[in-house]
């Protein structure tokens, strides 16, 4: 599957800077290392400096990063213009949701492509690249309804992978576009189950054999022949009886110059039960207008694209800062939101400047390994 996702070519160098401890490392670098032979170049734990130099000095085809450090190298070409990253065709990315002008800026600018990836621990798996979702703004947003009875597709993962959505309350699947509900699988590269834990293994399988992903998305897109992330099943902010996709904002936000993260949750509201609150990081040396950017998100919600949002709360604190995702198994929104929803909930005041944030650099010497095949 990864090796359809990313395009990997026999004798390709890969560069995994993942530990060998999660799917990412092992399902996402090391088992289509094996499956296409060539070189992968191991890299960990993660330094800028070190992994940028491996990408040149290996010539590196196929590597995969997060899109907070994919977002952070392309806000700083300067930093960039000193390596030759002419052999890297592709890198695969997720943990968060993409933004399209990240996917435009590395095609752009350096002729590199960006697969979208969405998966867990448990096989759980989805992409978009530049084969099945051409353009950026939809690769950043959709995933090819693999598997799916009503969504016809070219490739070996629509063989191997049946998918479907259900109304977690209702248990009754989901056939059209506009009504969100959980991401279920099955098929060839799903788990089998929990070691030695039945009362897991009783809850996460469906009455059909699908595991329940906890992940909530809703048909959309051309044809309806895709999949859109609404984040998971406690991240939807309920307000005023309207469910609102905080990945939706977080899109919107991180493409701001000056963003280096964007953390959306909902706080408790007495009239409406949520308000939405939003948490930045800025780039080291950028200053944030909270003001400007609560102007963004009115024109552009407020504007008629969708009115269902309203008014949203800014708020800028010193307790955000750089999160590698995957650490400790959490996505990054979902562990700035672990982190900074108490906060935002006892309510930030307005401040311009001392937000967290810092800049990626380049420090420290290549400590590389290889291993040919």
């Amino acid at each position: 599957v990864m090796v359809e996702a990313t395009a990997m070519k026999s004798g390709d160098t890969i560069l995994n800077p993942f530990p060998l401890v999660n799917i990412g490392s092992i399902g996402g670098l090391m088992m289509p290392w094996l499956r296409c032979g060539g070189t992968v170049v191991l890299h960990h734990p993660f330094d800028v400096g070190v992994f940028l130099t491996q990408l040149q000095q290996e010539k590196v085809s196929y590597t995969i990063a997060p899109p907070a450090v994919l977002g952070a190298l392309l806000k700083q070409p300067e930093l960039l213009e000193k390596f030759d990253l002419s052999a890297l065709r592709t890198v695969g990315s997720g943990s968060a949701p993409l933004s399209p002008w990240l996917i435009e800026g590395w095609k752009d600018r350096y002729g590199i492509e960006i697969a979208n990836i969405f998966g867990s621990n448990e096989g759980a798996s989805l992409f978009s690249n530049q084969q099945s979702v051409p353009d950026p703004v939809e690769r950043a947003r959709y995933f090819p309804r693999f598997g799916a009875r009503d969504a016809d597709w070219d490739g070996m993962t629509a063989t191997i992978l049946d998918s479907r959505l259900v109304d977690p309350a209702s248990e009754e699947e989901i056939t059209e576009p506009g009504k969100v509900g959980e991401l279920r699988l099955r098929g060839a590269m799903i788990f089998d189950g929990y070691w030695r834990a039945p009362e897991m293994n009783a809850t996460a399988f469906d009455s059909e054999g699908y595991y329940r992903t906890g992940d909530l998305f809703e048909i959309a897109g051309p044809g309806d022949r895709f999949y859109q992330f609404q984040g998971r099943s406690k991240e939807i902010i309920m307000r005023g009886g309207v469910n609102i996709s905080p990945a939706e904002l977080d899109d919107l936000i991180v493409g701001q110059p000056q963003i280096k993260e964007a953390a959306t949750v909902g706080v408790p509201d007495d009239r409406l039960g949520e308000r939405i609150a939003v948490a930045v990081a800025r780039l080291q040396h950028r200053f944030i207008d909270l003001d400007s950017l609560d102007q963004v998100l009115l024109t552009v919600f407020g504007g008629g694209v969708d009115h269902r949002v309203g008014q949203v709360q800014l708020h800028a604190g010193p307790a955000l800062r750089m999160l590698v995702p995957g650490e400790h198994g959490q996505r990054l929104p979902q562990r700035l939101r672990s982190d900074t929803q108490p906060q935002l909930a006892g309510g930030f005041h307005h401040r311009h400047g001392q937000v967290g944030g810092g800049q990626v650099g380049v420090r420290g010497r290549p400590q590389q390994g290889r291993v040919v095949t």
